[in-house]
């Protein structure tokens, strides 16, 4: 039931750069929602990955899956929680991140937190790559900025607000304060749970529906969705395991984790009946043969992995 699998790899160090200029900007925004209140029940739809890990094993589909679904839903979110670097392709990982992130933000990400392989290329390379992608909000509830970090703590806030027909939705994010995962060069980090329950205690009088993206074990995941300051929704990570269920004690919030390697997607649908909701339900799902491969995902992959073998046939020469 708790299912924990640790992998832990050091980062690759070296930067390719692709010349892609068009993959540099924004991806064209999703249809936008009518801020204006609905006459009736809006229905909301969260979208999660986490665990990537530089992977690309149904990632191009489920990218192609969430974009044609948001064509004609546009009251939708697609968040990330953590670790979308790591251990994966070789060609993704000799970027520092820069791949994946520049994938990601062409595939519209709405919100993103870090994991601790995405803080393993080290603190100055997390805040340039939040700094170059800002179309994509990298959200840090319980990172410990310092006085000479407060412009930082403004580019990299603790929580977003989303707003579909009236209906106020709040994202915060936090990420693993373990010390193994907050070694020199890196983060000061919070302990998380408490980050959390002060944040939903405050977006209460704000939001009407309160979601965490958390890159943490199971233990810490189960501390913040239980409770009167529990959230609705926990978009999760780092385990590696692939839980949809109701999770916490007394006040329970709706736990989901899609596994890693982009082999699984969560989808979360919150229907909102004009003062609560009414309808929480999860499903993991799997990249399936009519899922089409997202182009702009795909052309980025491509320009990566042809990139990779080139400077692969260089070096070869030079030897």
């Amino acid at each position: 039931m708790r299912n924990r699998i640790w992998i832990l790899a050091a980062a690759v160090t070296l930067l390719l750069t692709i010349g892609l200029t068009w993959a540099d900007q924004p991806a064209a925004p999703v249809a936008a929602s009518q801020p204006a209140s609905a006459s009736g029940p809006v229905t909301i739809t969260v979208f999660g990955t986490n665990d990537i890990h530089d992977h690309m094993e149904g990632f191009q589909q489920v990218i192609g899956y969430v974009r044609a679904f948001r064509a004609k839903n546009p009251n939708s979110l697609l968040l990330d929680a953590g670790d979308m670097t790591g251990t994966g392709e070789e060609a993704l990982g000799i970027t520092r991140a820069e791949a994946m992130w520049r994938m990601a933000m062409a595939a519209g990400y709405d919100a993103v937190i870090f994991g601790n392989h995405d803080h393993g290329n080290g603190k100055a390379r997390l805040i340039e790559l939040g700094e170059k992608y800002p179309a994509m909000p990298m959200l840090m509830a319980n990172v410990k900025f310092g006085e000479k970090e407060q412009d930082l703590a403004k580019r990299f806030p603790p929580y977003k607000l989303f707003q579909f027909q009236g209906v106020k939705v709040a994202a915060i994010g936090v990420s693993s304060s373990d010390v193994r995962y907050t070694k020199k060069n890196r983060f000061e980090l919070y302990y998380e749970v408490p980050i959390v329950h002060q944040y939903v205690r405050k977006l209460r009088k704000e939001a009407d529906i309160i979601i965490a993206i958390t890159h943490l074990d199971e233990g810490s995941d189960l501390a913040i969705g239980s409770g009167p300051d529990a959230p609705d929704l926990i978009v999760g990570g780092h385990s590696h395991g692939a839980p949809c269920t109701v999770w916490g004690r007394e006040k329970k919030s709706f736990l989901i984790k899609a596994g890693r390697y982009g082999r699984l997607l969560g989808k979360v649908t919150i229907v909102w009946d004009g003062s609560k909701i009414s309808s929480l339900k999860g499903a993991l799902l799997g990249p399936k043969d009519d899922w089409p491969e997202d182009e702009q995902v795909t052309t980025l992959l491509k320009a990566y992995r042809k990139a990779n073998e080139e400077r692969k046939l260089k070096e070869g020469k030079q030897k």
